[in-house]
């Protein structure tokens, strides 16, 4: 009697003494969202559970890796197709597969070590109510598996379950919080390029007008008789650096508001000759230039779009080569299949390479380089050039494709589509008459806020032979109506005033005045297909304009039915 209550006592002492490693095992699975940590605990840990020769746990990849560990320290790996361990789970519908006789024929997670006789196995799954996340596995008791053992290592399957779920559950929520963050950046960054993109607008409107007074006084001057070849000269080179002011403003404005350009066929060779012309004398004379250009068809595109992301793409390379090296641009015709590399829509291609032989860029910072605002000059650079010559390229239907190593060099594979359609028009035999006859004349009221280019336009209008009368700004512009009423043949109204904008004050004259004759002139970047005002003007110039572009749009206007 006394021996069968000592057994008892013993059997009782082992079956809590399990159960204290167990739940030891469980504070430390559900410790650390890690599932190697976990896999490293359940190996170290079972062999104080369990008696069989071989345990071990295998958690959900691709493939399954299943760790078996002996009682002698033994490391055991089985690879386990997915659809393997997937299809026997379900097959038993989720419940443990216990086999106490004839395993070696039951087996069904993948090949044991050929030497091993395998006697018994009990295999317990670890899932959520959907899906299985991996398996808890322990192969030759020596009693065989009793229900106690089964009924005690599916609690512990269940509580590695629930740690898996957790840890799946924390990552996805890591990526959330890492997608959101990510959005949120790109918010604050697209905050910034409005702003920028406000401001430049404003910057530039201003600069235009002041621009636009230069160029008009400019051409005023160079008419006069008694003008010395010197004096000309300076003229002239005023003249220049005012249309260098004039073309920065427009890529400003390119940029920041990301406006399409009116494009027309061009060489890209061309483009590249005129940046290389630019570059030669700027660049630091140890970088070789070298260029391989073949003869190429058009593209259709902005010729100013493309020489600044060409010049973009250039500059930065000399960057990246501080102690010298060679500055390649190389051209050729390409054909793109259904089945290209690049990605690009079947057709012909004009291949623009620009490359360096100089620092090149590690994989990390290559997938980064088109995004606005990043930039590695540490606080030298504005992390733009890149996100314009993105922009261009991508207005251009093209697509860049960049190759880069360290210490070896960096290469812009640029594809732009081919123009396939007609050459570009010659003008119409109506812009040929007003461009070579008499100019029509008429009563003109010049709307604007900027004195000198009120003065600038009443000289130049007058000498040209029109009547012209001013106003500062849209209520002037209506007094003016008032009194003129029907004798007014044309209006050249700008749009940003005080008092009345141009665009209140042009719905009113057409009030006053059914039918006047109205050219918008302005600083501001407007898109004549998309501004509902451009539409209904009679014409539209953009400030700076040229003294002979002005008398052209004039005499046209006036000339129409």
């Amino acid at each position: 009697m006394r021996s069968s209550l000592n057994e008892r006592d013993v059997k009782i002492k082992t079956y809590l003494n399990r159960l204290y490693n167990l739940h030891k095992l469980t504070i430390l699975i559900h410790s650390k969202l890690d599932k190697e940590y976990i896999i490293e605990r359940c190996l170290e840990e079972l062999k104080d559970l369990t008696e069989t020769q071989l345990w071990g746990i295998a958690i959900k990849g691709s493939p399954y890796m299943l760790r078996l560990r002996s009682q002698e320290g033994r490391e055991i790996k089985i690879s386990i197709p997915p659809q393997t361990l997937e299809g026997a789970w379900s097959k038993g519908q989720g419940k443990p597969l216990v086999c106490q006789k004839d395993a070696a024929t039951k087996w069904p997670l993948g090949s044991l070590p050929p030497d091993f006789e395998l006697k018994n196995f009990l295999i317990l799954w670890l899932m959520t109510k959907s899906r299985v996340l991996g398996a808890l596995v322990f192969i030759n008791h020596p009693q065989g598996f009793s229900e106690e053992e089964i009924n005690l290592f599916g609690i512990l399957a269940s509580s590695i379950s629930v740690a898996l779920e957790n840890i799946d559950l924390y990552t996805d929520l890591e990526d959330k919080i890492k997608e959101l963050n990510a959005t949120q950046r790109q918010l604050v960054e697209a905050e910034k390029l409005t702003a920028i993109g406000t401001l430049t607008s404003g910057i530039a409107h201003d600069f235009n007008n002041v621009l636009c007074a230069i160029m008009g006084h400019i051409s005023i001057l160079k008419e006069s008789p008694h003008l010395d070849k010197g004096e000309l000269r300076a003229l002239e080179t005023i003249e220049r650096a005012a249309e260098r002011g004039a073309e920065l403003s427009r890529r400003l404005l390119s940029f920041a508001r990301q406006r399409k350009w009116d494009f027309k066929p061009l060489d890209v060779n061309q483009s590249v000759k005129n940046v290389v012309d630019l570059l030669k004398h700027t660049i630091d004379r140890r970088i070789r230039i070298r260029l391989e250009l073949e003869e190429l068809p058009p593209i259709k595109g902005s010729s100013t779009q493309l020489e600044q992301m060409i010049m973009n793409l250039c500059l930065n390379a000399c960057e990246a080569m501080p102690e010298g090296g060679i500055l390649s641009l190389m051209t050729s015709l390409v054909y793109m299949d259904e089945n290209n590399p690049v990605g690009v829509r079947p057709g012909r291609y004009v291949h623009l390479v620009v490359a360096d032989t100089g620092q090149g860029m590690d994989e990390e910072t290559l997938a980064h380089i088109f995004e606005p605002f990043f930039t590695t000059k540490e606080g030298r650079g504005t992390g733009l050039g890149l996100a314009m010559v993105a922009n261009v390229i991508h207005e251009h239907g093209g697509h860049c494709q960049v190759v880069s190593r360290l210490g070896r060099g960096t290469a812009f594979h640029i594809y732009l589509p081919v123009d396939e359609g007609q050459k570009a028009e010659s003008p119409s035999p109506k812009e040929v008459t007003l461009a070579k006859g008499a100019r029509a004349r008429g009563f003109i009221l010049v709307v604007d806020d900027e004195e000198p280019i009120r003065e600038m336009l009443k000289t130049i209008l007058e000498r040209a032979g029109h009547r012209v009368v001013t106003a500062a700004n849209g209520q002037e512009a209506l007094e003016v109506a008032d009194e003129e009423g029907q004798n007014l043949d044309l209006v050249i109204l700008d749009i940003n005033m005080p008092l009345l904008s141009g665009r209140e004050a042009f719905n009113r004259l057409r009030g006053k005045i059914p039918g006047v004759k109205v050219l918008i002139a302005s600083g501001l970047d407007l898109d004549p297909r998309m501004d509902p005002l451009l539409r209904e003007a009679d014409g539209y110039l953009r400030k700076p304009f040229y003294l002979d572009e002005l008398l052209a749009k004039v005499s046209e206007i006036l000339a129409s039915e």
